[in-house]
């Protein structure tokens, strides 16, 4: 093996190496939420969860607003 052989077989597998990153990235990203999606069926998710404890809060804090009914007594 000389040295421009040795060099194409580095630059190759740092090819390599980079397409399996970028690639194995958003594979990865897409099977955790899909497996998420399908394992889940009939459940809350959490972006549900997330918004049902937001209303849940707002209703708890509105109940300290000045004009609610509870404080015009």
């Amino acid at each position: 093996m000389t040295g421009a052989d040795t060099l194409l077989f580095i630059q190759t597998l740092g090819l390599v190496i980079f397409y399996a990153i970028v690639g194995l990235g958003p594979g990865v990203a897409l099977g955790i939420a899909l497996g998420n999606r399908l394992a889940a069926r009939d459940r809350e998710t959490l972006m549900q969860k997330h918004a049902t404890s937001m209303r849940k809060a707002d209703e708890h804090n509105a109940q300290w607003d000045p004009t609610n009914p509870r404080w015009q007594k």
